[in-house]
């Protein structure tokens, strides 16, 4: 078997780029982010970036000049919430569906009271809620569709902050009086409250900044001089960072990495370590907001008396630069839309790598390791790395679609009835997350993948003969696609982010003419129509097998086709990224990222010996050889 990088042209395998394909070239960067704050003499102040670096104004025509305080944007980006100053008797709040192409104003004065609110905060794509004076506290359910008060009994002062997990579990946060704040934490929605008055937080005289990592971890901040956290749901306050230097803290962010970052009166602030110890950055005076999509990338913004400022480090907090100065009006708020990782159907572990699985139809069992095993290990017995062994979930005939269906990072096991259209889903725990799951019909080929950009897997099915797609999230509960005409008969899906969105594409192959079809998802970071990525794309033929991946780790999925150990692979735009011999007649394609490092590589399946090898395109070296986990009658698991 070789290896072996070649520079020559694809069209030495009557392979080419078609002069006429029409294709979107991926984006560099898949940053969202919005910076709210007070209007100017002219226009409210609604500002967006789409790659970190460049901020344009939005809602110009459909947001009128009013003073806004806050923004909230959810986990695909697609929805984005603004509201401030009340007007009209009753709150303020607009709501832009299409990432801030265009907005709305939400509510009426029946849903909503006649106060300013002061924070919002989203928990998921559709619970929002929202907080102000007089211990004004809002919520939706429904994205905005219809909103309710859920007020605490007893309560009437201002409340600052907020943060939520869903629709149900939230904590919201100001003052009591003067000297006292106030925590109240709710698991139901808002019908009951509970204070919360133990620990650190009686060391902290108002509450202005609220993030809830999970059930139990909360962090709060607030004036003067308090960082604290809770670990179990806000019973017990533990301070972390206290000193009159701090003067007031008014907002704090946890990003994907568990970096705890505050913005405060006098400087921004983070700890990599759960706030054991702290860095710091001195910022101009009242940095308001601080948030980080990706916890390399964060902004910062301040409401200075000479002007709204943005603030950027590229570095995780090591250099900061201003990005722009708002003359006339204030930046209150900044919010991104997380990056999300994409789920993966072949990491069982969550430990970022693709791990060795496989799958025997005879009898309905999987066999999973990881691939960093010491020594080369016989599936047939138990042995150090295993992650399931003999594990029963399926049946003779059965299709295996794993992915990770609960957005946890993690892949479950899974397996589609194409004689029902029922899905069985659990998770390697054993946690059952579908049961004879009816999606669709008999017949149709399933096609998992992320269609809707919100990080979990979905329920996605391909009718062939009439080139229709159904789709449906089923960590939301909810319909994404249906009915989606994009193919027929004799073209194969292989489905995935060819455009480097975050969202899943529509991407047919014609292997008879070795001609790709590509439709941008319906739903992603920015929802929009369907739009053509490529069409009649020519590469490959007859006898090659379409195995798309990353192969260059810019976050947009690669064309690629094997054939008895030759591989060609190429970029959305064009680029040649290998001409090479890796495998053998026989061999199983596969693509994965067994090395962990973000980029996949190619790889290939004996199975009649049981082995694995893995080449990375990205480190120009094998990987992984002859990695033993398998054998006749075991067939591997893709993604």
């Amino acid at each position: 078997m070789k290896a072996l990088r070649r520079n020559r042209s694809l069209a030495s395998v009557t392979m080419a780029l078609s002069a006429t394909a029409i294709f979107q070239a991926a984006g560099a960067a898949n940053i969202r982010g919005w910076v709210v704050g007070n209007c100017d003499a002219e226009n409210p102040t609604i500002l967006c970036t789409t790659n970190g670096a460049d901020w344009f104004r939005q809602g110009l025509g459909y947001v009128p000049r009013v003073g806004l305080n806050s923004v909230a944007v959810s986990p695909s980006g697609g929805n984005v919430w603004i509201a401030g100053a009340t007007q009209g008797g009753y709150a303020a709040i607009y709501h832009s569906a299409d990432a801030g192409a265009t907005w709305s104003r939400q509510g009426n004065s029946a849903m909503l009271p006649d106060r300013d609110l002061f924070k919002i905060r989203a928990a998921g794509e559709r619970a929002v809620w929202g907080v102000g004076p007089d211990g004004t506290v809002i919520l939706t359910a429904d994205g905005g569709a219809t909103w309710k008060t859920v007020a605490i009994p007893g309560f009437s002062g201002h409340l600052q902050a907020v943060t939520a997990l869903d629709e149900n579990t939230a904590w919201v946060g100001g003052a009591i009086d003067s000297t006292n704040a106030a925590l109240f934490h709710t698991v139901d929605g808002g019908a009951t409250w509970t204070k919360q008055d133990r620990g650190g937080i009686t060391n902290v005289a108002h509450v202005l900044g609220l993030h809830a990592v999970d059930s139990n971890t909360v962090w709060a901040l607030g004036g003067p001089l308090g960082i604290i956290v809770s670990t179990n749901a806000g019973a017990w306050w533990e301070i972390k960072l206290g000193g009159a230097s701090l003067r007031d803290g008014n907002e704090i962010h946890v990003d994907a990495k568990g970096t705890v970052w505050a913005a405060t009166d006098s400087a921004a602030y983070w700890s990599l370590n759960r706030g054991e110890t702290w860095n710091s950055a001195t910022l101009p005076e009242f940095c308001m907001g601080i948030n980080s999509p990706d916890g390399t990338n964060v902004w910062a913004v301040s409401d200075h008396w000479s002007g709204g400022m943005i603030y950027r480090s590229p570095d995780a907090g090591a250099t900061w630069t201003q990005q722009l100065t708002l003359a006339g009006a204030g930046c209150a708020d900044v919010a991104f839309a997380p990056l999300l990782a994409r789920p993966r159907g072949d990491d069982f572990n969550g430990d970022g790598k693709s791990d060795l699985a496989v799958f025997g139809f005879d009898s309905g069992a999987w066999f999973i390791a990881s691939p960093s095993l010491a020594d080369a290990v016989d599936s047939r017995s138990p042995a150090r790395g295993v992650l399931a062994w003999d594990e029963h979930w399926g049946w003779p005939g059965a299709i295996i679609v794993p992915g990770d269906y609960d957005g946890d990072k993690t892949s479950d096991l899974a397996a589609f009835d194409s004689n029902t259209g029922y899905w069985y889903i659990r998770t390697l725990t054993g946690r059952v997350l579908a049961w004879a799951m009816p999606w669709t019909g008999a017949g149709l080929r399933p096609v998992p993948g992320d269609y809707d950009a919100d990080g979990a897997s979905d329920l996605a099915v391909y009718h062939e003969d009439q080139g229709r797609w159904y789709v449906c999230s089923l960590a939301e509960n909810r319909v994404a696609m249906w009915n989606m005409r994009w193919g027929g008969p004799g073209l194969i899906p292989v489905a995935g982010d060819y455009d480097g969105d975050g969202a899943d594409d529509l991407v047919l192959n014609d292997a008879a003419n070795g001609l790709w079809y590509g439709l941008k998802a319906m739903q992603g970071p920015v929802p929009v129509q369907p739009g053509i990525l490529f069409w009649a794309l020519h590469f490959g033929g007859p006898g090659l097998t379409p195995v798309p991946g990353d192969y260059d780790g810019d976050g947009a999925a690669d064309l690629a086709v094997y054939a008895d150990g030759l591989w060609c692979a190429v970029s959305i735009c064009g680029e040649i990224l290998a001409f090479m011999e890796f495998g053998a007649p026989g061999m199983t394609p596969l693509s994965g990222d067994y090395d962990g490092d973000g980029v996949d590589e190619l790889a290939f399946y004996d199975q009649a010996r049981g082995s694995w090898y893995a080449y990375s395109l990205e480190r120009d070296k094998v990987v992984m050889s002859a990695e033993h986990w398998g054998g006749p009658g075991l067939s591997p698991v893709r993604r």
